[in-house]
């Protein structure tokens, strides 16, 4: 019970909707965010969002797949650097989620 509080305060359901490019990279393994849930409801929840699945769990997800991040970065910051709308132009605590 108290992992369960404690992990459910971090679900995005909790935070005000996100209107900006992001990328969410979910590890089809992942137990602490399952991708079946983290595609549905970070889409849902997010709709500009850039959900991309790697094969690893949670952990072994950022260690495995550093190339993945590195790109998905830098695919972001194109997509920021060429749309009229910029995260620099929200609310602070918008831009401390990312």
């Amino acid at each position: 019970p108290f992992l369960d509080s404690v992990l459910s305060a971090t679900d995005i359901r909790n935070f005000p909707r996100k209107n900006f490019p992001a990328v969410l990279i979910s590890g089809n393994s992942d137990l602490y965010v399952p991708s079946e849930y983290s595609v549905k409801t970070w889409r849902s929840h997010w709709p500009s969002i850039d959900v991309r699945l790697v094969n690893s769990g949670h952990v072994s997800g950022m260690v495995l797949n550093r190339h993945v991040i590195i790109s998905s970065a830098i695919d972001v910051l194109r997509t920021v650097a060429t749309s009229t709308s910029s995260p620099v132009n929200h609310r602070q605590e918008d831009a401390t989620l990312l």
